[in-house]
């Protein structure tokens, strides 16, 4: 039974632009120092470090994105019921957003985007973009057996 419980969201930077996910898919939020690339992985993936006694692979969300980022400092978001973790710049802050365009629903969105819905806050300026963690899943579960 899915609980009624509201998850804020967890907002991040990506090359100067705000995303977030819902927190009921993040389990934990570490600093990325150090880490081992994987040879032969997908330029997605940028490798792998040990966290609480498991091996957590990384994936480069600007990579994954088409987007280039010059930021030294990265976070790693690691996905609730998951062995990955998604590098991002620098976590923002952890709050209640509002969608205010369901892309969703349009039928000129592709089904299997990143992207899930444009919201706001009424705390920042500026669009937020929402990942489609459903979406961020299948792409993991096809990165897995890729290397």
């Amino acid at each position: 039974m899915k609980s009624d419980i509201n998850c804020p969201y967890i907002l991040f930077t990506l090359a100067e632009s705000l995303y977030c996910i819902n927190g009921e898919h993040v389990s934990t939020i570490v600093q990325v120092s150090d880490y081992t690339p994987i040879p032969a992985a997908p330029p997605d993936v940028m490798g792998m470090f040990k966290h609480r006694n498991q091996v957590i692979q990384l994936l480069d969300l600007c990579n994954t994105l088409g987007i280039s980022s010059d930021s030294s400092q990265k976070m790693a978001l690691i996905l609730d019921n998951t062995r990955w973790g998604i590098v991002v710049d620098e976590i923002i802050a952890v709050e209640e957003l509002t969608i205010i365009e369901d892309r969703s629903q349009s039928t000129l969105v592709n089904p299997s985007s990143l992207i899930r819905n444009v919201m706001e806050s009424e705390k920042r300026n500026g669009l937020i973009f929402e990942l489609n963690a459903e979406n961020l899943r299948t792409r993991l579960e096809g990165l897995e057996g890729s290397y």
